[in-house]
């Protein structure tokens, strides 16, 4: 594909981007699409979380606008790749939008989630073999189309997880492109040359408006729609369609470290949920904890709390995701030495870093039986809230049981607002402030204020009845059972404020 019609591919996502965002950021407080601070946010105002529709809409653009000019034959097993990658992201945003409005259950998301990357790998593609530098070929069989589907689905949760810090999410998808873009244009694999330009260029543009301090947020349905064109871009990067078995022909493509060098070039995103899924599956395990609870322990997380900004968090992880890039890019070039030295400094530096930061704290011993007692009352004290919420008769008993969380939690103060209706009823305004001079609560536990105690503040909102809840805890210096507190307080306080609703 010339170099001419790959610019214009760029340009035309460039420049439909740079008016899309800002049209998204003005369109979002209108439908709703507002980023609004909580317990896992580090932004202190509402932000438009659109992005993702301009970012998508960029990409639709750019190549929609290559088809009509006609700048590129394709053939048809090319436009078949095209049409599924466009495809499996745009289910994807859809998925991530209803999950904007809807707020989706973990379990629900990821039923879809897995669903659409099935549907991929069944009628579309897939990994067909495994392959290590300096071992035997491993043909994947029937195994081929779950093993690619949960890939995706790992890619598309790390786009997510990693999407919580201005800039990150946005830089290191453009570094992930670029990579393919350099090895799409090696091989002659005419479909992802076609796409990652216009790919890259709606990034480009998002992260203009993205980069600290961020004016608009992707939203899921912008992490979402990223991972699943990056991923899907990447499966279709082989040759091989689903379900035709391999055969002779394939063992000697270029390819043949597909799935290895395919995980590398999303390397950032997949170290995420590796460490995610190992963190919270150890805690199942060892406090009962819920693998689907959210939690503030992400890489951005950690950094942040050594008081890096979030700048210099995704320069350092563009500067990671472009050596793993360049690791894959010789790996699949058949020079595995060179791709091992890429990699090697990477393993020595996170071998010795990670652990001082804190990221496998998870594993000791004296913590795990410091706070398993605390996760069991506490979540089967909310548990129990909760079930009393759905038999509540009257806003009374709402606030008897708001004011009880309150006190076992450690909140300071709270209030609740309703608006009333259009016959001027069902109006709620109020608020209270808990006795807590010498606190005794059985779940929280305060701290003597330090330096670097906080009275940290929470809130709620259901934008189309505008009712809001909002909450402060006591002051406190602590750190994991504290984050634990204020999803559990969170979640309450939603159901108590719909409750009041109702």
């Amino acid at each position: 594909m010339s170099m001419g019609f790959i610019l214009f591919l760029f340009l035309a996502a460039l420049g439909f981007g740079l008016l899309a965002n800002p049209l998204a950021m003005r369109l979002a407080p209108r439908f709703g699409f507002m980023d609004r601070p909580g317990h896992r946010k580090i932004h202190k105002k509402a932000i438009p979380k659109l992005g993702g529709v301009a970012v998508l809409a960029s990409i639709f653009f750019a190549v929609i606008a290559g088809l009509a000019l006609g700048g590129e034959a394709l053939d048809a097993l090319a436009q078949k790749k095209i049409l599924f990658i466009l495809g499996a992201t745009l289910a994807a945003a859809i998925l991530g939008l209803l999950d904007d409005t809807h707020d989706l259950k973990p379990k629900v998301k990821f039923f879809w989630q897995f669903l659409i990357a099935v549907a991929f790998a069944y009628f579309g593609f897939c990994f067909e073999f495994f392959h290590l530098p300096g071992f035997p070929i491993i043909v994947l069989g029937w195994l081929a189309i779950p093993i690619t589907a949960l890939w995706i689905v790992a890619v598309l949760n790390g786009f997510n997880f990693m999407d919580g810090v201005d800039g990150l999410a946005a830089s290191v998808t453009a570094v992930s492109l670029a990579g393919l873009g350099f090895m799409s244009h090696t091989i002659d694999a005419k479909a992802v040359e076609y796409l990652w330009p216009a790919g890259l260029g709606a990034v480009v543009a998002f992260l203009i408006f993205n980069w600290r301090p961020a004016k608009i947020y992707l939203g899921d349905s912008g992490a979402c729609s990223l991972g699943m064109f990056t991923a899907a871009s990447l499966v279709t990067l082989g040759i091989g369609n689903s379900p035709t078995p391999v055969t002779a022909k394939y063992w000697d493509v270029e390819l043949r470290f597909h799935l290895v060098a395919a995980t590398l070039f999303v390397g950032y995103p997949l170290l995420e949920v590796a460490l995610s899924t190992i963190r919270r599956g150890v805690r199942k395990l060892t406090t009962g904890r819920s693998m689907e609870w959210s939690e503030k322990e992400h890489i951005h997380h950690r950094l942040l709390k050594l008081g890096i900004s979030a700048s210099t968090i995704s320069v350092v992880a563009i500067l990671f995701e472009i050596l793993v890039v360049i690791a894959a890019i010789f790996l699949m070039a058949k020079e595995g030495a060179r791709a091992t030295m890429t990699l090697l400094p990477i393993l020595v530096v996170m071998s010795y870093i990670m652990p001082r930061l804190g990221f496998f704290d998870f594993l000791d011993p004296k913590i795990i039986q410091y706070t398993k007692p605390h996760y069991q009352i506490a979540h089967s004290f909310m548990t129990m809230q909760g079930a009393k919420l759905g038999l509540i008769q009257n806003r009374n008993e709402v606030i008897l049981l708001v004011n009880q969380a309150c006190l076992e939690f450690g909140v300071q103060n709270y209030q609740f607002f309703v608006p009333k209706d259009k016959n001027g009823r069902g109006g709620f305004d109020y608020s209270q402030t808990l006795p807590c001079e010498d606190p005794k609560q059985l779940i929280f536990q305060t701290t003597k204020p330090g330096p670097n105690a906080s009275n940290f503040s929470d809130q709620y909102e259901i934008p189309d009845k505008n009712a809001k809840a909002k909450w402060t805890f006591l002051p406190h210096t602590g750190e994991e059972l504290d984050v634990e507190y204020q999803v559990l307080m969170n979640n309450f306080m939603r159901s108590a404020l719909e409750s009041l609703v109702r």
